[in-house]
């Protein structure tokens, strides 16, 4: 009680990227990066 909370600008709940400013890049460019590694496993 009373004690202030630390202000971040972006934090993961969840699995998902959460932005202090509601948008979601953050998470759009994680998918894209993340399908990036997986397509090139896939199809080398």
């Amino acid at each position: 009680k009373g004690k202030r909370l630390e202000e971040v600008k972006e934090y993961r709940y969840l699995g998902y990227m959460i932005q202090s400013n509601g948008g979601q890049e953050v998470q759009i460019k994680e998918r894209v990066r993340k399908t990036a590694v997986v397509m090139r496993e896939v199809w080398g």
